[in-house]
């Protein structure tokens, strides 16, 4: 797939992945990829592909520093004038290339391009990088955490709302009333987390293995939040890590206190268990083509 490299700043206000959630970053220096052509397989699909733009933001919420983004513009984008609707995602390193992910990609060009060819259902993906040594603080919000815990969640969403959102829309051809937020893990929580926090700006919310806290301190959460986005995916499996079955309870939890704000199953809100499921971006891979295509139409591929 082919990458080229800008260097975008805007000034408005516009370690592993394990259930324990500390991931490693592996990036260029300057915390950009290299702009070379490149493909995910020796072997290159039969059918057009995207390209991916990356760039440096400023992030005006924690005092200008910069933050890769990586932008996955679909098939036949830059011969039309269509408008597509975009997918915002966390851990912007694992998800398009192997060499700047941890253990493997999300292979999510791959994905978008196939479904572009197969279903015609195109979009644009905004894959945010992590903090690396901040990628916790920042994908904690206050209301979430726990006691002690340095928690910038609620910045972060800021940024995604007020800084990310704003430049993606001016910057390329969206959608804006259709924007979508997704991430695995503590990404995950992040991002239903900021889907709630601005449901009119993130209508769409995907949790991947999400690192829920305790039942009492999403139940708290959610009824002081209120209405939250139009639709909201969930999943996780049973095989997580040595402590599967207290994640696998407060994901349940967190999905049936989600559901008690008046969210229908199958509808507005779709969770899905992998009994095989790990914590891994292996699994994240396999379940993600699932989950894009539920947040953006509200079908389920595998109903």
């Amino acid at each position: 797939m082919e990458t080229t490299d800008t260097d975008t700043k805007t000034d408005g206000e516009s370690g592993t992945e394990t259930t324990s959630d500390e991931q490693s970053t592996e990036t260029t220096a300057d915390g950009e990829r290299d702009g070379e052509t490149t493909t995910s397989s020796d072997d290159a699909p039969a059918y057009p592909t995207g390209e991916i733009t990356t760039m440096s933001v400023e992030m005006p919420q924690f005092d200008n520093r910069t933050r890769t983004v990586r932008v996955y513009t679909p098939p036949g984008y830059f011969e039309s004038d269509r408008s597509y609707p975009v997918v915002y995602m966390q851990d912007g390193q694992n998800l398009f290339d192997n060499e700047t992910a941890y253990n493997v990609e999300w292979q999510v060009d791959e994905t978008m391009d196939r479904l572009a060819h197969e279903k015609n259902r195109s979009a644009i993906v905004v894959g945010v990088d992590n903090g690396g040594g901040d990628r916790i603080t920042e994908y904690v919000p206050p209301e979430l955490g726990e006691p002690g815990q340095t928690k910038n969640g609620d910045r972060y969403a800021a940024f995604l709302a007020e800084t990310v959102k704003p430049m993606i829309d001016e910057t390329y051809r969206t959608q804006p009333d259709r924007a979508a937020i997704m991430g695995s893990s503590l990404g995950g929580s992040i991002s239903v987390y900021t889907a709630f926090e601005y449901p009119e700006t993130f209508p769409y919310a995907a949790g991947l293995s999400t690192a829920s806290p305790p039942a009492n301190v999403t139940a708290s959460y959610l009824n002081e939040t209120g209405a939250g986005p139009e639709r909201v995916y969930m999943d996780w499996g049973l095989e997580e890590g040595p402590r599967s079955e207290m994640f696998a309870q407060r994901n349940q939890a967190f999905a049936t206190n989600i559901q008690h704000l008046g969210y229908e199953p199958g509808e507005t809100l779709l969770t899905v268990i992998d009994e095989d499921g790990t914590h891994s971006e292996f699994a994240w891979r396999e379940r993600f083509p699932r989950a894009v295509q539920w947040i953006l139409t509200g079908e389920d591929p595998a109903a």
